[in-house]
């Protein structure tokens, strides 16, 4: 499986990476992809997620010693929101307290304060709903919320 051959690759680059930045974001691609390897994926998806492991792998590869491993776990970020819908950690919280932030300053309705307490309260739910749907990634990325 690709899963196990990414991690495989990410763990031995972590090893001989002077980088510390290039390690943490190669650490938490590591977990990203553990929590992959535990749940339940159907067929289809795992072609497709084998895919796109193939491409990154291509890439560390390709371009071994100037591998900028944020990219390429941005990427891979996006691919999963878009293939799978999956959403990182308070991802509706943080983009529904924004969005009441910026209705408030529109439309002056309520305080600011009101406006992002409120948007975070349904982004709060939205996050609950996708995590019983199992679609919720458990490892902080706090840094590809948009």
């Amino acid at each position: 499986m690709e899963i196990q051959r990414t991690i495989d690759l990410l763990t031995e680059f972590r090893k001989n990476t002077d980088s510390s930045k290039n390690r943490k974001y190669a650490e938490n691609f590591i977990r990203i992809l553990n929590e992959l390897n535990s749940m339940q994926i159907d067929e289809l998806e795992s072609r497709r997620l084998n895919s796109e492991l193939k491409l990154i792998q291509q890439n560390f590869e390709i371009e071994s010693e100037n591998v900028n491993v944020k990219s390429e776990l941005k990427k891979f970020v996006k691919f999963l929101k878009s293939e799978f819908s999956m959403t990182t950690p308070w991802y509706y919280t943080y983009v529904g307290a924004s969005i009441g932030l910026v209705i408030t300053v529109f439309f002056g309705f309520i305080s600011m304060v009101g406006g992002a307490v409120i948007g975070g309260l349904i982004g709060y739910f939205l996050d609950e709903k996708a995590k019983k749907e199992g679609r919720k990634l458990k490892t902080d990325l706090s840094e590809f919320y948009f």
